[in-house]
């Protein structure tokens, strides 16, 4: 039986290993578009005076004078205990109060305190003032409430809003009250100190760009995919290797029977 060198080697192709085909590569998606992050509005917080009703007596209160104790007394009226403003040898003198610098932020304060005349006239303006003393600049005075008028009828709400952005190293801030008229003599109440907007506490670099708006969470761009191909089978036909290997089982098979 003779089979030929072809043959052999057309029959070796078929353990020949398949050709791999490409796979092909999905999209990556975009990345999610985090929503830009703002500061939040400081809301307002308690009451930076210590013992703003005078319940618990004139404690840590004082005269705005040197050697004037005797202007400050603790009275009772209809609102409770009241702190007294009498005898005083300027408009200035009040009672006052050094608060705290651990609860002091530079920002935007709301001052108010409740006003009666006892004696002297019946009727004279009112004021809260804020004193504040830098390492830098001594003492400055960048606002007090609105000057309101008060009477010796009623209890006249005085209130306004001081901010606390002045330059320098804060080392001392100080509420006073203070009445126009030396010869007035009045009472105070209820005093309060409250931040109602704090500055920034480090200040953002410049942009150059548009002003973001108000942020939204925003979704991924959504992109269409690319259909994965479906693989069609070809139609089969015999390759020459299979034409090869046929003839010789047919040539094997004739030898066979003609040797029978």
């Amino acid at each position: 039986m003779n089979i030929s060198v072809s043959c052999i080697a057309q029959l070796s192709c078929l353990f020949a290993n398949p050709t791999t085909q490409p796979t092909t590569a999905q999209p990556t998606p975009p990345p999610s578009a985090n929503p830009t992050s703002f500061p939040t509005t400081a809301q307002p917080t308690s009451n930076i005076v210590v013992n703003g009703n005078f319940e618990a007596g004139l404690d840590p209160w004082y005269m705005n004078r040197w050697d004037s104790a005797y202007m400050l007394e603790l009275s009772d009226t209809d609102r409770g205990k009241s702190a007294l403003n009498k005898d005083r040898i300027e408009n200035w003198n009040g009672v006052q109060q050094t608060l705290s610098l651990e609860d002091i932020q530079k920002g935007d304060y709301h001052l108010s305190c409740y006003g009666k005349i006892q004696s002297g006239t019946t009727s004279d303006y009112l004021q809260l003032t804020l004193r504040i003393t830098t390492a830098e600049y001594g003492a400055t005075y960048p606002g007090w409430s609105t000057r309101t008028l008060i009477n010796a009828n009623d209890w006249t709400l005085v209130e306004g809003t001081v901010s606390t952005n002045v330059p320098g190293t804060i080392t001392e801030v100080t509420v006073y009250a203070e009445a126009e008229t030396v010869s007035t003599n009045y009472w105070v109440d209820d005093v309060e100190v409250v931040l109602i907007s704090a500055q920034p506490t480090s200040n953002p670099t410049p942009s150059t760009a548009n002003p973001t708006p108000n942020p939204t969470t925003k979704s991924p761009t959504s992109f269409p995919t690319t259909p994965t191909p479906t693989t069609k089978s070809p139609t089969a036909f015999p390759t020459t290797s299979e034409v090869c290997f046929s003839m010789y089982l047919y040539i094997l098979s004739s030898n066979i029977i003609c040797s029978s």
